[in-house]
This record gives structure tokens, C-alpha cells and sequence, in this order.
């Protein structure tokens, strides 16, 4: 007994059902209850799939478009893979600490390497979310001081009177 049955599209009513239910699924999970958002997807994926099935479509078809959908959506996957990997290399290269040398003209050619490796020690070696470790604090001064930087944009400076505004800003 075969019981084969024919693919038909959704009205417009059981669309905008299904995209709704979908959307207030992840909605609701996420913000009233704080489900994890990979079990909301699957959630919305088996709800997706029913629909699908309710409309006569079967499981290698579903599969199929599926396959489909991700191969077109492949290109744009690589693209931000490489990106990603140009900038991480950027990074590792010292791009940056260059970009601030040519582009700024903070730094003299002498002592392009060793403030780059002061700078990166800076940097680095605070905490997250923090400037630096309390024992560079003077050295951080020192620096600012030497290169004019505007220290009120620096987090936990105290100003003091003893320094003009003007030196600051010029």
C-alpha cells in the first residue's frame, strides 16, 4: 500500500504561523527563560521540519534543499574565514605596532623596536577589562607624559594641578 503524497506550498497563513512561532520560540527562550541558543535552533528546526513534512515533503528532499542552502552560503563562509586569518596575522606580525609608527609619527626609527616591545608589554600584561598592573602605573605616566598623551582619557587618572593644561593638549 502506498500512501505517496504530493508537495504543495504553504498558504500564507501557515507561512507566517510557522515564521512566527519560530521567531517567538528563540525570543522567549532567549530572554524570559535563557535557554541556550542551540537548543532553541533545534527546537526550530524540528518545528521547521514538521511543517515541511505536513506540506508532503520528505526527509531526503528536506536534506537536499538543506545541502542546498549551505553550499550557496559556502563562499561567503571562506570569505570571513580569510579575513579572519589576515587579520590574526596582522597581529602576530606587528602590523599595528608599524601602522602607529608611519601613520602617527609617535616613534622615532632608533627605538621603533624597543618601544614596540614596551608598548606590547604595556598592553598585554594588564588585566581584562583593566589598564595595567599597579606597578607600571609610573611607567604608564612617564609614557603619556613623553609622548602628550591626553591623560584624563587614560582610566584612573587623578589630575594635578602641577601640569598646564596647555602641555596636555598641544
Amino acid at each position: 500500500m502506498s500512501t505517496a503524497t504530493t508537495q504543495r506550498t504553504p498558504s500564507f497563513l501557515q507561512a507566517i504561523l510557522c515564521f512566527l512561532l519560530i521567531i517567538t520560540t528563540i525570543a522567549v527562550g532567549l530572554f524570559a527563560f535563557g535557554i541556550d541558543l542551540h537548543s532553541l535552533m533545534f527546537l526550530c528546526l524540528v518545528w521547521a521540519s514538521l511543517n515541511a513534512r505536513l506540506l508532503g515533503h520528505s526527509f531526503t528532499a528536506i536534506r537536499s534543499l538543506m545541502s542546498a542552502a549551505i553550499t550557496r552560503a559556502l563562499p561567503a563562509i571562506y570569505i570571513f574565514i580569510l579575513i579572519g586569518m589576515v587579520i590574526a596575522s596582522f597581529m602576530h606580525s606587528g602590523t599595528i605596532a608599524t601602522l602607529m609608527y608611519f601613520g602617527l609619527d609617535w616613534l622615532s626609527p632608533g627605538s621603533f623596536l624597543a618601544v614596540g616591545m614596551l608598548l606590547c608589554a604595556l598592553l598585554l600584561s594588564g588585566p581584562p577589562g583593566g589598564w595595567c598592573l599597579s606597578w607600571l602605573r609610573p611607567l604608564q605616566l612617564w609614557a603619556a607624559s613623553c609622548w602628550k598623551i591626553w591623560l584624563p582619557r587614560v582610566p584612573g587618572y587623578k589630575p594635578q594641578a602641577s601640569m598646564p593644561a596647555s602641555f596636555w593638549l598641544s
